[in-house]
């Protein structure tokens, strides 16, 4: 067997042979930068030495050996390179990497929460991708396989992606509620705009939910936010008073992050919908390919920034059973930057409302049917957002709703929607103040992520009322250890 071969006799997959050197290419650019930074003026003396007294060709040596040393790091690493590799068993995805010390990964296929494709700077530059599959559990849950051909990538996600499907019985799209089966099966008629459920079909086999973002959108959503205009102040104060310009460089350095992860999630964004799931992709530097299972969506919100009511453009956001809160993790942002009627389309896709209810009782706008505000009594402490805030159910009024909507923010605008079934936990809380005016606030405890909800500065009478309903929701039951994803709701 060839010693570059890609299989192992044991059934072992191998990954592409430049892996180990990609995964140092930080290292290696690090050395050159601090080797040129420190020895810059000593390596130009040499240099010009050279060429006045034996000609450029020493230095054309050199300059060439530059390669042959990182041919050589990376002939160092094949023993590395041949210890790593991965394969697909009846019931899991495994990894296996260390020569000295040996260290094994494995996903069960019972727990994969997602599996992504993603390609960094440096190795899209060689046609390489990255599969990740993340995984119920904590922090450290992800078998990263790095790094393969793009087809390689794609077809191992979707063998993966199979097995799951085959594993945990979702080969069809969940029918956990009627707008997503609306929405992957495009059986909804569209309405008056922005209230409409057309979407188009993707050249994939798909229904394109979010056609891709235009640049220009993604670059201006990212300017017209209070962090992006702080920069812009902090700019104009370096320029009008140079002096201050060394004082600012940690805050530029610290903004520059920010900015970036702005840019990266929005860039060239586009959506579809297949089989009961939701496709993202997206990336400035770092393309990713994203998976979202809709049954394992929770809660969806649509949200307006203050800035955002200058463009009309809004942004839908998921809490995602499953997803950690790194930066290493998916986009929990399933629509970042457009209009209000793409807003709606999405958000009657992956949440739990038809687009009629949310014309009805979830517009984006405002509250228009809520069934518990706040009284004139909390004007103190919600003295913007008292005529905003509030609580819907959706439902026939005799039982149990089957959607819960909050909705909040004057000047940024929210409104958000659950299943009663996701909401975790529920509590009643009441502060110093709200003890005086004789409110309080029912909090809703839902899975890790960017929504939160809320029943604000209730009167205590509407607030004991509605943690009564909401009390008596159905919680889903656990099938099996390997199923249950985080705290059971209470």
């Amino acid at each position: 067997m060839s010693v570059f071969s890609r299989e192992t006799s044991d059934g072992w997959r191998r990954v592409h042979p430049a892996t180990n050197l990609l995964e140092m290419w930080a290292v290696l650019v690090a050395a050159i930068v601090a080797f040129a930074f420190n020895a810059f003026s000593r390596v130009r003396d040499a240099a010009e030495f050279l060429s006045d007294h034996l000609g450029w060709l020493p230095v054309a040596i050199a300059v060439a050996g530059i390669p042959l040393i990182i041919v050589l790091l990376w002939a160092a690493t094949i023993p590395w390179w041949r210890a790593k590799g991965f394969r697909l068993t009846e019931d899991q995805v495994v990894l296996r990497h260390g020569l000295i010390t040996r260290t094994t990964r494995s996903a069960h296929f019972e727990r994969v929460q997602a599996v992504d494709i993603v390609e960094p700077l440096i190795a899209r530059i060689f046609g390489l991708a990255a599969v990740r599959v993340e995984t119920a559990g904590g922090s450290d849950s992800v078998v990263a396989i790095e790094f393969l051909r793009r087809a390689e990538a794609a077809g191992l996600r979707e063998e993966i992606l199979g097995t799951v499907r085959k594993t945990t019985g979702t080969s069809e799209a969940p029918a956990h509620n009627p707008a997503q089966v609306r929405a992957a099966t495009g059986a909804a008629e569209a309405t008056e705009a922005p209230f409409t459920t057309g979407a188009e079909a993707d050249a994939d086999g798909g229904r394109l939910l979010v056609p891709t973002i235009p640049i220009t959108r993604s670059i201006a959503g990212a300017a017209l936010d209070w962090s992006a205009l702080a920069v812009l102040v902090v700019a104009v104060v370096a320029v009008v008073f140079p002096p201050a310009i060394t004082g600012l460089i940690p805050f530029f350095i610290g903004a520059a992050p920010w900015l970036y992860g702005v840019l990266n999630k929005s860039w060239r964004f586009t959506a579809t919908l297949e089989s009961g799931e939701l496709n993202l992709q997206y990336g400035l530097a770092e393309r990713r390919r994203q998976t979202v299972p809709l049954d394992r969506i929770h809660a969806v919100q649509v949200h307006q920034p203050a800035l955002w009511r200058l463009t009309g453009w809004w942004k839908v956001l998921v809490d995602v059973a499953g997803y950690r809160e790194d930066k290493t993790s998916g986009t929990t942002v399933v629509f970042p930057v457009g209009t209000l009627a793409d807003a709606v389309r999405v958000f009657e896709a992956v949440g739990p409302l038809s687009i009629e209810e949310i014309a009805e009782y979830a517009r984006p706008e405002g509250r228009t049917r809520a069934d518990f505000t706040s009284p004139e009594n909390a004007l103190l402490v919600s003295p913007f957002d008292l005529r905003r805030q509030g609580v819907t159910l959706v439902g026939d009024g005799h039982s149990v709703p089957h959607a819960v909507v909050t909705h909040a923010g004057r000047l940024g605008r929210r409104v958000s929607a659950i299943d009663p079934a996701h909401i975790q936990e529920l509590s009643l809380s009441r502060g110093p103040i709200q003890q005086g005016l004789a409110i309080a606030t029912v909090r809703m405890d839902l899975v890790p992520g960017p929504v939160s909800m809320a029943g604000e500065d209730l009167s205590v009478a509407e607030a004991d009322r509605l943690l009564a309903i909401l009390r008596q929701r159905r919680l889903p039951e656990v099938v099996s250890a390997h199923s249950a994803v985080g705290p059971q709701p209470k």
